[in-house]
């Protein structure tokens, strides 16, 4: 006879060994304190205790100059920042380009619903100032004339995605590199401020000290593996007036890549959000797929004049499984259906994502490795069918979610990186 697990008092309850918690709040190494568009800013992490992946969080003031309300594009806490980077001592393990739309479109479209985005507005930057927003408004911000505010907001990367807790007193100098954006690129061009300045920007994150003892008992493992993830983005054009099929061709190279994601940016005036739209090109009258190694992603590609809504699942399955409760969008069908040249704004921008699941099999990232396909032979070529000419010029981002492993050899306080 089974004992239900509730009455199953035999089971052994493990105990943590001692440990102090500390929150630890880093400044930047770089600068004097203010930075401007082009500034880079780098946060050093100590080298001691253990890194917690899960609290890894970004914290600044900033100050916009402009005599009437400028409209700040995607979201805003990211919005400022074109490049993140990662570094294991003097060695460039990550670099996500165009971070604020990898991050935007995860947290603003995918990996948040709009109950949790209007629980975040404060936060993340989302805000009306002229009413209380709708649930349907959760997009980009409305400033007010020579704003002043703060923004906070977790890092999408390299460090934060490791399923175990980072030993950093094993391992050579972590650090993360911001670059910021021009002043055009985060704002529509409705009012471009004169001056956008960040100061009083922090990173923090909790460092876990578990003694001497069992910082021996780790160093004593020749190789500790770390299984992360991270974001890689490039992109391709499409010109107006194209028809029919058209191949873009994208040369990143990585061995197990989980899903990828196909965002068709705007061009043309109408297009007020920049890299924040993301249009159907085709129009509702064409295909999308994806080919690496000769092998097509889907089998059958994705109709957006058969079964549009489809894509949305397809996406779904991209960021991880169907029936998952918690594997929410934020895309309503306004932002969805947006097509050719058509008009958005701050708060209502173009979101036709395609997601293409590439995994194969879907297991928990601390169960398995390099569960991906991997393009290290082959370069990745985008197929898109279109009957109907492309109203405007798409830049086409193409935006990988792959597998990493970071190696570290205690024994010469070393790291490397597979990807």
């Amino acid at each position: 006879m089974a004992i239900p697990q509730s009455m199953d008092y035999s089971q052994k309850i493990d105990a943590l060994p001692e440990c102090n918690n500390f929150e630890v709040t880093l400044v930047p190494t770089t600068g004097a304190g203010s930075y401007n568009p082009g500034s880079t800013i780098r946060f050093d992490f100590q080298q001691r205790g253990f890194i917690d992946p899960s609290s890894i969080t970004l914290r600044y003031k900033y100050t916009i100059t402009a005599l009437v309300g400028a409209e700040m594009i995607g979201t805003p806490a990211f919005t400022p920042f074109l490049r993140l980077e990662t570094f294991i001592g003097s060695q460039n393990v990550e670099s996500i380009n165009q971070y604020n739309q990898v991050a935007g479109f995860l947290w603003a479209n995918t990996n948040m619903d709009v109950a949790m985005k209007y629980g975040q507005q404060s936060a993340f930057g989302y805000n009306n100032n002229t009413a209380i927003p709708s649930l349907e408004l959760l997009d980009g911000r409305l400033c007010t004339v020579n704003e002043v505010g703060t923004f906070s907001c977790p890092l999408v990367g390299l460090l934060a995605s490791s399923s175990k807790l980072i030993p950093a007193f094993a391992m050579p100098q972590l650090s993360i590199q911001l670059t910021m954006d021009s002043i055009a690129n985060m704002f529509t061009t409705t009012v471009v401020p004169t001056a956008f300045v960040i100061s009083n920007i922090e990173l923090c994150y909790n460092l876990l000290d578990f003694g001497r003892e069992m910082e021996q008992m780790v160093l004593s493992m020749p190789r500790i593996f770390l299984k992360c993830n991270s974001y890689s983005n490039s992109s391709a054009s499409v010109a107006t007036a194209t028809t029919g099929s058209i191949s873009l061709v994208y040369n990143q190279r990585l061995s197990s890549i989980k899903a990828a994601f196909i965002l068709p940016t705007g061009t043309s005036a109408n297009s007020l959000n920049k890299w924040g739209d993301s249009y159907d090109a085709t129009s509702s009258n064409g295909e999308y797929s994806l080919v690496v190694g000769g092998v097509a992603y889907p089998q059958r590609s994705l109709s957006t004049l058969n079964n549009k809504t489809y894509v949305l699942q397809e996406l779904r399955k991209a960021m991880g499984e169907i029936y998952d409760k918690a594997n929410n969008l934020s895309v309503n069908g306004i932002e969805f259906n947006k097509v050719g040249n058509d008009a958005t704004t701050y708060n209502a921008p173009a979101k036709f994502i395609v997601g293409i699941p590439l995994e194969k099999l879907h297991i928990p990232t601390d169960k398995a490795i390099l569960t991906g396909i991997s393009s290290n032979n082959s370069s990745i070529t985008v197929n898109i069918n279109t009957s109907t000419n492309t109203a405007q010029a798409h830049t086409v981002n193409l935006i990988l979610n792959y597998d990493a492993i970071i190696e570290v050899d205690t024994a010469n306080r070393n790291a490397t990186i597979r990807q």
